[in-house]
C-alpha cells in the first residue's frame, strides 16, 4: 500500500506564490463590496498543483476590523476559454457558495505585515479563472499594497 506525503518543492510549496489579487484593487475596499482579479490564472500559474494555501497579507496598518465573524469571501470566476468567466454584479454575492473564506480577528488597527490564512489548502480550479472577492469585515480596508496569494501544494505517494 502506498503512502501519501506532501510534494517536496521550494520552501515547502510546489512553485513560487502568485499573487492572484494586489495593490490599489483590495485599497479602500468598502464594506460588503466586491473586486475582481484583472489578471487571469490558470493551472501553468500554479504548476499544476491541485491545492493551494491562500494567505492575505496587510501591508498597510490601519485597517479597522469592527465585527464579530468578519471574512473576506472569495470565489473562483470560472471560464471554459479564458476570455469569458462568470457573472458577476458589482457589490452582489455570487449565487452560490464562496470557494474560501479568510477569516479575521476583531482587532483594531490589524497591524502591518500580518498574514491571515483561507485554513487549509484551497482546491484550484481546473479551468481558467479571474478572483472574485466580498469584504465582510464591518469596515473599507486601509489604503495600499495588500496582497492575496496562492502557494501551490500537492501530495504524492510513497
Amino acid at each position: 500500500m502506498a503512502n501519501f506525503i506532501h510534494q517536496v518543492g521550494t520552501g515547502g510549496y510546489m512553485g513560487s506564490a502568485v499573487s492572484l489579487i494586489a495593490g490599489a484593487e483590495l485599497s479602500n475596499l468598502g464594506n460588503n463590496n466586491t473586486v475582481t482579479s484583472t489578471g487571469s490564472f490558470s493551472q501553468s500559474n500554479f504548476v499544476s498543483s491541485p491545492y493551494a494555501y491562500l494567505m492575505l497579507t496587510v501591508v498597510t496598518a490601519g485597517w479597522n476590523v469592527v465585527q464579530s465573524g468578519a471574512s473576506i469571501a472569495g470565489w473562483f470566476l470560472l471560464s471554459d476559454d479564458g476570455l469569458v468567466f462568470e457573472a458577476t454584479i458589482t457589490n452582489t454575492t455570487l449565487a452560490r457558495p464562496p470557494d474560501f473564506f479568510i477569516p479575521l480577528p476583531l482587532v483594531s488597527p490589524i497591524a502591518t505585515g500580518r498574514y491571515f490564512a483561507a485554513g487549509p489548502a484551497v482546491p484550484l480550479p481546473w479551468s481558467p479563472f479571474k478572483v472574485y472577492l466580498q469584504n465582510y469585515t464591518g469596515a473599507a480596508t486601509s489604503v495600499n499594497n495588500h496582497t492575496l496569494k496562492a502557494l501551490p501544494v500537492a501530495d504524492t505517494f510513497a
